[in-house]
């Protein structure tokens, strides 16, 4: 049998080197494309300065975490509960929508890697209006620091069933004889007691200039023993009736859910080469949500 849905994703991954153009250096924040814009925010972020109404007012230890998907979540002095937001960017246009559902729009006047400005009439996180300006600086990935426990929030009932995680994997690897950054975020969310979705986002750069995108959702299934902390993914090959599983284990000890994949995954058939990529095979997940 194919490992349909890890092969597949290896393969899109190599169309995605394919349309590489490691010359073209030129970074496009903005004009309508804004794949840079929307990797280059996933993380946590530190607000360093911001001016209301041209007087400073910089909160203290304000965090705005930005999660690769559209969802975050705001740590006020590590006070997170009920802070969740939802993001969305549209050209140098960002959208903060709050659990209250009233979008707050702000215009990205810089966005790096290590820092962002941006520009509004609200207030973050407020429904204050005011002549706003803030800078942050990124202070780490797309998780947040769940300190003790179990991580953003207590486990909900039906553990993990509507709860989020989140891995990333960075390696680099050389594309037509030049050497490209691949930043990779796997997500993990458990719409429910039965349904799980696993969302995986390739981006390729050179030179910390994003080149290629490549984002897929695959649907799966899963089982949870709360005693044993293990479960079972499974997942249904999109080309056939067959399907695949993984197994997963729950460790309480650091809050994070692992995924050892076989390296057989990845792999096609005996008379398909398959994609050569630098795929992880041990997955550990943090909770974002």
């Amino acid at each position: 049998m194919k490992k349909g849905f890890l092969f597949t994703l290896a393969a899109a991954l190599a169309m995605c080197f394919v349309g590489c153009n490691p010359e073209n250096t030129t970074p496009d924040n903005g004009g309508g494309d804004n794949n840079s814009y929307s990797q280059l925010i996933v993380g946590t972020w530190l607000i360093d300065t911001m001016i209301v109404n041209g007087e400073e007012m910089t909160p203290e230890n304000i965090q705005l975490s930005f999660y690769a998907g559209g969802t975050g979540l705001l740590n006020d002095n590590g006070e997170t509960q009920n802070n969740e937001f939802g993001w969305s960017i549209n050209g140098q246009d960002i959208t903060i929508t709050p659990r209250s559902d009233t979008e707050e729009i702000f215009h990205i006047e810089l966005l790096t890697s290590t820092e962002c400005t941006f520009t509004g009439n609200t207030i973050p996180g407020t429904d204050m209006t005011a002549s706003v300006r803030v800078h942050m600086t990124k202070v780490g990935g797309g998780n947040p620091d769940p300190g003790p426990g179990p991580g953003p929030g207590p486990n909900p009932e039906g553990f993990p069933a509507n709860t989020m995680w989140e891995f990333h994997y960075d390696t680099t690897m050389a594309v037509e004889g030049i050497t490209v950054q691949m930043n990779m975020t796997y997500s993990l969310d458990f719409i429910n007691a039965t349904n799980c979705d696993l969302g995986m986002n390739y981006v390729v750069s050179y030179m910390s200039i994003p080149m290629a995108d490549t984002s897929m959702v695959f649907p799966m299934t899963y089982t949870y023993n709360s005693t044993s902390d293990e479960g079972i993914f499974t997942i249904a090959d999109p080309e056939s009736s067959e399907s695949d599983t993984l197994p997963f284990v729950y460790n309480e000890n650091d809050n994070t859910i692992i995924i050892d994949v076989p390296e057989e995954y990845f792999q096609g058939d005996d008379d398909d080469e398959g994609p050569d990529m630098p795929m992880p095979t041990h997955w550990v997940f943090q909770r974002v949500r």
